[in-house]
């Protein structure tokens, strides 16, 4: 549900989601969602706990990126990634999809140059593997 809060709000979504992998995506008219939720009370309050999950994620988030020193925010990252996209393969975890330095740099909050720096002392110190992508 990437863009729930904006059709609860009715305002347009912020944001584009892009694929990293080939997708299908299911679309639903945001009069529809509201008549199913008033249809439905389980829609509504399932909803309601994504959206407070969202929401208690990206504070904890926001919170570290204030605190924490960009090298930890980085590790964070892949580490998060591994966790929801990664699979376990002989030398430890591998996220299997297009993965950039950039990509890496906007989810930790940091600049591209400083990502780039702390992944090759991390591959320098056989920490992690990176390819191409």
């Amino acid at each position: 549900m990437p863009g729930c809060v904006a059709v609860f709000r009715r305002i347009p979504f912020p944001a584009t989601a892009i694929a990293v992998v080939d997708s299908c995506i299911l679309t639903c008219p945001a009069a529809l969602i509201g008549k199913w939720m008033e249809q439905h009370p389980s829609i509504a309050a399932n909803a309601l706990e994504v959206i407070g999950t969202r929401t208690e994620e990206m504070l904890h988030r926001l919170q570290k990126f204030a605190t924490e020193q960009v090298e930890r925010r980085i590790a964070r990252a892949l580490l998060r990634l591994s966790r929801q996209a990664g699979r376990s393969v002989a030398s430890g975890m591998e996220i299997g999809f297009p993965l950039s330095r950039q990509d890496i740099a906007e989810m930790a909050g940091a600049t591209f140059y400083i990502v780039s720096r702390r992944l090759r002392k991390w591959e320098r110190q056989n920490l992690i593997v990176s390819g191409r992508q």
